[in-house]
């Protein structure tokens, strides 16, 4: 079975330590949910429980934190998703995926914080990548981009 995207939720934005994230429509249990939190603070980013953190870099200006689970009931029947952050002007996406490998969904991640700056480098993951995973990271990589205001 391919990877396939099937829908996305998003919080509205806010300046508190609370980003709150709409469920995805079509949310199903054994999807991949993949959040990505950004922040004009530095302080961590934390996830909900069970949640596994991919990346959470700091610049002086922010920070921007990846992280990815499987779909439960509970996540299901949930209406969204908060995520923890210092007090500050904040955003984040949650995107969900069919198709994954069950055991190992994300094989690799790799990040890098580029201050406020007009050119990003970014780096290259390493290890084993298959065109669903390196999409994904793409995805991601687009997401540290976005301005939060």
């Amino acid at each position: 079975m391919a990877v396939a995207f099937i829908e996305f939720g998003v919080s509205p934005g806010a300046t508190s330590t609370s980003c709150v994230i709409t469920k995805p429509t079509n949310l199903a249990i054994g999807n991949l949910m993949i959040a990505h939190v950004v922040s004009d603070s530095t302080t961590a980013i934390t996830a909900p429980a069970t949640w596994t953190q991919l990346q959470n870099l700091a610049t002086t200006n922010g920070r921007g934190a990846a992280f990815y689970k499987i779909a439960t009931s509970a996540d299901v029947a949930a209406a969204s998703f908060t995520f923890t952050c210092g007090n500050d002007a904040n955003k984040g996406a949650i995107s969900t995926w069919s198709g994954h490998d069950a055991d190992v969904p994300i094989a690799t991640s790799n990040g890098q914080a580029n201050g406020n700056v007009s050119t990003v480098t970014a780096q290259l993951a390493t290890g084993v990548i298959v065109g669903a995973e390196t999409y994904l990271l793409f995805l991601l990589q687009l997401l540290l981009l976005l301005p939060i205001a």
